[in-house]
């Protein structure tokens, strides 16, 4: 009985051949290019996806490496800043004729020699032959120059941070995988030979964030309704360069400490900003940007601009407008959209002491990620290079 049925069964299976029409061919390549539409959107979410959790386990080892330059520098945040020039105002050039020639900022050996930022005048005199005082700009944290900025906290991958890392300028752990602008220009130096291979230097994606490498006075709230004095009298105070040690963060899950620096989740199509010459968007000039942002306590997360502006609003100031860059902040009058007005992170009010969003201070430990993972290959115990001789140094501009 049961071969007969196994029989029937073959049978019933037999097929009849006929033609296919038409419509049919038309209908089957219809239901085909609809599934192929749909699918390529959920294609997309997962590689991004992919990308921004490349991007988060790089901000995770960058927290070790603040983690291990801390232990150190007896608790201190990474700096390139003497302690000292608030003596001048902050001032380069009567730095040098006043006080020191400060170590250069070092990049790394190459071929020809050690790279760098190097200085000339003053106490220095003639020691760097391609030196320039111009290179003062990168040994602030931020330096405040007509309406736009800049300064050291957009170079962690200085040769005295990058030690803490993997030894390189070009590490990939630096680069965010969806910062095109940087990685075609970084990308083919990661196997390179050399500490740093010369040329001029591509920025990390990440940067930390300068209003904590100030004195916290230097970016001061409005406290028990007392005024605290005018921002040119607080930058030139004698400690207003000193960066805070990691023990003053009152709020470590509510302050950045790096961020990804460029526009990279929920841009616009195009990846660089014509207001800025062809340069990369900048995270806070959308409101639907939403940054990795790596928070003093080791966790990451994104925050939307959009989140940061209502929490602005709701606290009556989480970033100051009283500095030199004004109402619009941080290249905010470069923005994408009128909508958008942040400078979280850049200029967080109180500095390290002050907070750049709200929320529970208890954060669900479930949440945070682990620093210290298997995995995570960290430099650790490294001395700093003090400045070399052996070859011309030569100065990047």
């Amino acid at each position: 009985m049961h071969r007969k049925n196994q029989t029937r069964w073959a049978q019933f299976k037999q097929p009849l051949f006929r033609g296919v029409t038409m419509l049919e061919v038309l209908c089957t390549a219809a239901v085909v290019g609809v599934v192929s539409v749909a699918a390529v959107p959920m294609l997309s979410s997962v590689d991004d996806a992919a990308l921004v959790a490349n991007s988060a386990a790089n901000l995770r080892n960058l927290a070790a490496a603040n983690e291990t330059y801390s232990s150190d520098w007896s608790d201190r945040q990474f700096t390139t800043t003497p302690d000292d020039v608030g003596k001048v105002g902050g001032d380069g050039a009567q730095y040098l004729e006043t006080i020191a020639c400060p170590p250069p900022m070092l990049l790394g050996w190459s071929d020809t020699g050690m790279w760098g930022y190097f200085l000339a005048g003053g106490k220095c005199g003639d020691r760097y032959p391609s030196g320039s005082i111009g290179n003062w700009t990168v040994y602030l944290p931020l330096a405040f120059v007509d309406n736009g900025a800049y300064g050291s906290f957009r170079l962690p991958n200085v040769k005295a941070f990058h030690d803490y890392i993997n030894g390189r300028v070009y590490d990939p752990t630096l680069y965010a995988p969806k910062d095109e602008v940087a990685l075609e220009k970084a990308k083919p130096h990661f196997e390179s030979a050399f500490e740093y291979p010369g040329g001029e230097p591509v920025e990390s994606s990440y940067c930390f964030s300068p209003a904590a490498l100030f004195d916290a006075a230097v970016f001061a709230a409005k406290a028990d309704g007392i005024e605290p004095p005018a921002w040119d009298i607080r930058i030139k105070q004698p400690n207003a360069y000193r960066a805070p040690s990691v023990g003053q963060c009152r709020y470590p899950s509510l302050k950045t400490r790096m961020i990804e620096h460029n526009w990279l989740q929920n841009r616009p199509d195009r990846a660089t900003n014509d207001f800025m010459c062809g340069a990369p968007w900048t995270f806070n000039q959308g409101v639907a940007s939403e940054p990795l942002t790596l928070f003093f306590d080791g966790h990451v997360e994104g925050v939307r601009c959009e989140r940061a502006m209502r929490d602005d609003r709701k606290a009556g100031g989480l970033w100051s407008r009283e500095t030199p860059l004004g109402n619009k902040g941080y290249y905010g009058g470069q923005a994408f959209d009128e909508f958008v007005n942040t400078s979280f992170h850049i200029l967080t009010t109180n500095g390290v002491e002050g907070r750049d969003i709200l929320g529970n201070e208890a954060t669900n430990a479930a949440s945070r990620q682990v620093v210290n993972r298997p995995g995570v290959h960290i430099n650790r115990g490294v001395t700093i290079v003090q400045p070399a001789v052996k070859a011309p140094p030569k100065s990047p501009e």
